[in-house]
């Protein structure tokens, strides 16, 4: 078994969601809070990630939380994606495996195929990516609004009505699930990504469905303004990403994809040669998927509660 962890903005409340731990990372009482939260979470191997904001502060966790608790197995994951891709890769890993290093693994191959940004009516204070100096002037004027891509190829893609476009969202050769965030703002202030921004990134190749979903957390450290609804394109069938065993780690003894263990930072064992082919990934655990508020599919129905799911497991988990 394994944990998750999402670090966000001090001005955040701890929560759960799907099994990943949001918790809130700051100086003083904050920074003790979060390295409790790493000690706490009842495994042996924790995977901490944080937006790129918040890489400095993710290092300051990890590394006061590797002293405090020396017998948990820590692996941290920086990425430039919105902070609802990473949630989505991070429950969806959880979900689908409960081997700790395929779960990494699965994690930033999630991630590497995924597709994030957020629509917000102010970029004045958005340092990544860098706005241009007419957008920073729109940005000023009522109505305005941005729809930002953090990943892949961070851009400001323009300003109200000018959503993403087909080039603007390349392909991943893989179905993808739209998933937008919705309610309030951090501050208490209504925020959504428009219908019609929607629409056009549901049109995306590969697109299956769309799914909303409240996003807790505090992410201005990321946007500049608590007035950012994120959206995000994840892929529909997680398991199909699992890499294959290849070696075992001699620390922690668990069977991983990778020459090194993203837990314990030492070369495994290899496990693969012509005489011993690899037995492929393990087996998928069948636990349920990412919740959300509500789906609509791609012909435009609506149902009730709904989830970015796993395909049925293969088999036992190893």
């Amino acid at each position: 078994m394994w944990s998750c962890v999402l670090l966000t903005g001090a001005a955040a409340q701890a929560t759960d969601v799907s099994g990943v731990a949001i918790v809130p990372v700051g100086t003083g009482p904050h920074l003790v809070a979060a390295v409790d939260a790493v000690g706490h979470l009842a495994t042996n191997h924790v995977l901490v990630a944080a937006p790129a904001a918040l890489a400095t502060e993710l290092a300051t966790v990890t590394t006061v939380a590797a002293g405090r608790w020396p017998d948990v197995r820590i692996a941290r994951l920086v990425s430039p994606h919105a902070p609802l891709a990473i949630l989505s890769a991070l429950a969806l890993a959880r979900a689908t495996t409960d081997w700790p290093a395929f779960g990494v693994g699965l994690a930033n191959a999630l991630l590497h195929r995924s597709w994030s940004g957020a629509w917000t009516p102010d970029v004045s204070r958005l340092a990544h990516p860098a706005p241009s100096l007419a957008q920073h002037a729109r940005s000023l004027l009522p109505g305005s609004g941005f729809l930002v891509r953090q990943a892949p190829g961070p851009s400001v893609l323009g300003g109200e009505g000018a959503g993403a476009g087909e080039d603007d969202v390349p392909p991943a050769g893989l179905d993808r699930v739209l998933l937008a965030a919705q309610g309030s703002g951090e501050g208490g202030d209504d925020v959504a990504v428009p219908p019609d921004v929607v629409e056009r990134l549901a049109r995306a190749t590969g697109v299956t469905a769309t799914r909303q979903l409240a996003l807790p957390g505090a992410w201005a450290p990321v946007y500049g303004t608590t007035r950012a609804a994120q959206v995000a394109l994840v892929p529909a069938q997680p398991a199909d990403l699992l890499a294959a065993v290849s070696h075992r780690c001699p620390a922690c003894g668990l069977e991983q994809p990778a020459a090194v263990c993203p837990f314990c930072h030492v070369i495994g064992r290899s496990l693969v040669s012509v005489a011993h082919p690899s037995p492929g990934p393990p087996p998928p655990t069948p636990h349920a998927g990412l919740p959300v508020l509500g789906a609509t599919g791609t012909n435009g129905t609506t149902g009730g509660s709904a989830a970015v799911s796993p395909p049925p497991a293969a088999g036992a988990a190893r």
